[in-house]
């Protein structure tokens, strides 16, 4: 809720949504069940402790899947562990963001975030 918060003061005014686990990121993203409308999203912003599946493992199924591939995956993450870092980056990961603990520090990074990625970034995907 925290970065939803983050995103909206950031101005973004395009639709934001949540997954509640990792097995719902991907049928979002592969349409599938509910999701079988959904729009093709223009950033992914992924945490690594999601429950069912966790964000390592959608990680890894989104850059596998020829489909999902290219759409740019960024990780929201607490950790610092070498270990989790060099899996993201291994599994081509757009970019890896350690999570501020100051809240006004968190805003701030989320807001430059979505001005890079939003705004000067070009994408490969050509559904979005």
């Amino acid at each position: 809720m925290v970065t939803l918060r983050a995103i909206r003061r950031a101005g973004v005014n395009r639709p934001v949504v949540r997954a509640a686990d990792g097995a719902e990121v991907l049928a979002y993203l592969r349409r599938e069940g509910e999701h079988v409308a959904a729009a093709r999203p223009a950033l992914i912003l992924l945490d690594l402790n999601l429950p069912v599946q966790d964000g390592r493992r959608v990680l890894a199924d989104i850059k596998q899947d020829p489909a999902l591939a290219l759409l740019p995956v960024i990780v929201l993450s607490t950790s610092r562990q070498p270990r989790d870092l060099e899996y993201c980056y291994t599994h081509r990961v757009n970019a890896y963001l350690h999570k501020p603990v100051d809240l006004q520090r968190f805003y701030a990074m989320i807001a430059a975030l979505c001005e890079f990625w939003l705004t000067y970034v070009l994408t490969c995907d050509t559904n979005l």
